[in-house]
């Protein structure tokens, strides 16, 4: 029903109160960069399968992986702009890496949380399972021809799609 979501990113929000000097900012941001930069930079694809709200910090981790899968009722929203703060662990950048810097930037000035369908549509979402169908089926059917290719293959897949997000020039690449 996404009330797990709702709580787990109120908990987010009592952590990120307590942090009162630097050095706790320091290390908060060291955290969460980390994290996601792993997952930006793990050699093959990283899928996040989206069950529920994937809110600020949820959001800036689903951005992170390379595609996002979602079900009918899941939502997504950069949202840190009502909180006078801006995404800490690269989101901001994926997301108009994602969408392109105009409709990055509209969503992070507008802190608008986007359900399925919009977000399929705007590209944030890559497939929305349909209603009905069970989410678990959903993930497993749609990952089935991912789950067919070699691992070599599919670093290679990854290390192109990965240099392109992170601005890695064509000769480097190569």
């Amino acid at each position: 029903d996404g009330t797990t979501g709702i709580a787990a990113q109120a908990g987010d929000l009592k952590d990120l109160e307590q942090v009162r000097t630097m050095d706790e900012a320091r290390g908060l941001f060291d955290l969460g960069n980390g994290a996601m930069h792993a997952i930006r930079t793990f050699p093959v694809p990283v899928i996040a399968a989206v069950n529920g709200y994937a809110i600020g910090g949820g959001a800036e981790l689903a951005i992170s992986c390379d595609v996002r899968i979602a079900a009918p009722h899941a939502r997504m929203g950069f949202v840190q702009g009502n909180l006078n703060i801006s995404p800490a662990w690269g989101g901001g950048s994926d997301l108009c890496a994602t969408l392109g810097p105009a409709a990055g930037l509209e969503l992070l000035a507008t802190s608008r949380i986007v359900d399925a369908p919009e977000a399929k549509a705007i590209g944030l979402f890559n497939a929305v399972a349909p209603e009905g169908e069970p989410f678990a089926d959903f993930v497993e059917r749609w990952l089935a021809p991912w789950k067919r290719e070699k691992p070599q293959v599919m670093r290679a897949f990854k290390w192109n799609a990965a240099a392109r997000k992170l601005g890695i020039p064509r000769s480097e690449m190569e």
